[in-house]
């Protein structure tokens, strides 16, 4: 993700912090934690949480169409970040194939910061099933399909 760097965002701001707050506070032993900004390849597809459009000066989030992101990359992958699902695959002469899969939006409330026409995306995770080699099965599943299967509570979509 992006949002445990937050924390130190919050102490490069405010150094009053330090010693406060720290990455070692959230309950992460179990995991493997992979630096922002930085990808991690598993059986040959990258994961980020979002990939750096390489032509920027400012290096910014890579945009545009998965197919755009796919060229760029070139490399399967997967990512976050942005409040939208794609899906794509890029084949190549040689045979190989890339398969790029953006799901950046896995919450059922409403972003305010997004306004009356911004809150209308896909929520939900993909399943990568069949991971090697680069290639997988993606099995996209929405927030409303898992609450409605395995929920108990009440967090069906509010747009």
């Amino acid at each position: 993700g992006n949002h445990e760097y937050r924390i130190d965002r919050a102490i490069a701001d405010d150094p009053a912090l330090e010693g406060l707050l720290s990455l070692d506070m959230l309950a992460t032993d179990d995991w493997e934690v992979v630096p922002f900004l930085e990808s991690i390849n598993i059986e040959g597809v990258l994961f980020s949480h979002y990939f750096v459009n390489p032509l920027s000066l400012t290096k910014g989030t890579l945009c545009g169409t998965i197919e755009n992101k796919l060229q760029k990359i070139g490399h399967s992958f997967c990512m976050g970040h942005q409040q939208t699902f794609q899906l794509g695959y890029h084949y190549l002469p040689s045979g190989e194939v890339h398969v790029g899969v953006v799901a950046g939006a896995f919450y059922s409330h409403r972003e305010d910061y997004l306004g009356a026409q911004g809150n209308n995306h896909w929520r939900g995770c993909v399943m990568l099933n069949d991971v090697r080699e680069g290639f997988f099965d993606p099995m996209p599943l929405s927030l409303h399909y898992l609450v409605e299967e395995w929920g108990d509570n009440d967090t069906s979509r509010e747009d």
